[in-house]
């Protein structure tokens, strides 16, 4: 909820009357921090203290106590900002980083260093800059005769101004790697993949979370290519023990702890009973469904034959559900014939 300001001093209101033009602009944004000493927070509280001190002015006023409606407002202006501290707030407001973003130009004294008096450069004319160890492709889009500046605009819809001499010297074309380059088709396949791979509303709402630790791995590495990602740097139990804690909030501190949830860790706990209802919950389930057939011996299955073994697998739904799911275990390391046929 947004904090409470001033939007607006309505014209001839008692407020309008109360203050000078200067007051009134200095009073133009600032935040409400107390009412009558008492401190708010955001717009809510400062309506519901208003209509609580009103509620009460009528109640007096009905009585024959009072009949003034008054109370104190404690404001706290910010001074406006110009120049090169409006400019660093924007930035700030827009999520650019200082010094490294793609900024506008404030006029310098001299021209001489920025401009050699050389053709002006003309439009569509390809721009190749470094913004944080990232190469990026932009080309002039127009020119400001009284600024003197050229209007680029890069590849990821960003726009930077800048001057003869800065424009001639990023148009040599590219100085990095490829690998270093933005492209637009790699930052698309990163989105898509994150929005396959992420949970939807139909997760949250009735299933558990999707996302295991060798996604998170896989979306990490494809955002941050140096990242050390090897199970020294960053052990598998210590992302699912994030998992476990961002999952749900009905999981207990010591479930969150756990990291993997094995049946044997979680024997140990007084939530037990709960996981074990949900391993009957799955198996009447499968009887049911009459998923279980007649026992097979398995000398008597053929040479190549591939045998996977159950196991379980355990999570807390949304709703504080403790859920026990049969599933077979077809890792490399339990089935590698299965796996080496499927790779041939």
């Amino acid at each position: 909820m947004k904090r409470s300001h001033v939007q607006k001093i309505k014209d001839n209101s008692s407020v309008y009357k109360a203050f000078t033009s200067e007051g009134r602009s200095n009073l133009q944004n600032a935040y409400i921090t107390h009412i009558n000493g008492e401190r708010v927070f955001n717009t809510k509280q400062a309506t519901d203290k208003l209509e609580s001190l009103y509620c009460t002015f009528v109640r007096k006023r009905d009585q024959g106590v009072s009949d003034k409606f008054n109370f104190h407002i404690t404001f706290a202006p910010e001074k406006k900002l110009v120049g090169n501290k409006l400019k660093k707030a924007m930035d700030d407001f827009y999520g650019f980083k200082a010094g490294t973003t793609k900024r506008i130009k404030s006029k310098p004294d001299s021209m001489e260093d920025l401009d050699d008096g050389s053709g002006r450069i003309p439009f569509k004319t390809k721009i190749f800059k470094v913004f944080d160890g990232v190469e990026y492709k932009g080309e002039v889009q127009g020119y400001d005769v009284k600024e003197k500046l050229y209007k680029i605009k890069y590849e990821d819809e960003d726009i930077e101004d800048m001057y003869h001499n800065e424009v001639k010297e990023y148009s040599k074309g590219w100085t990095l790697p490829k690998h270093k380059r933005w492209k637009r088709k790699r930052n698309q396949v990163i989105t898509n993949y994150i929005h396959k791979l992420a949970p939807t509303e139909r997760d949250y709402d009735t299933f558990t979370h999707t996302l295991s630790p060798q996604d998170i791995q896989n979306i990490a590495s494809v955002r941050w290519l140096d990242l050390d990602l090897t199970e020294d740097e960053i052990p598998d139990e210590l992302i699912r023990v994030c998992i476990n804690t961002l999952t749900s909030e009905r999981m207990t501190k010591e479930e969150e702890a756990l990291g993997y949830f094995t049946c044997r860790k979680l024997k140990k706990l007084a939530t037990w009973p709960q996981w074990e209802a949900g391993e009957h919950k799955q198996i009447n389930q499968f009887m049911q469904q009459k998923m279980f057939g007649d026992p097979i011996d398995p000398l008597t299955m053929p040479e190549n034959g591939v045998i996977m073994r159950p196991h379980w697998q355990y999570s807390v739904k949304r709703s504080g559900i403790r859920r026990s799911r049969m599933c077979c275990n077809g890792s490399k390391a339990q089935v590698p014939k299965l796996h080496a046929g499927v790779s041939t």
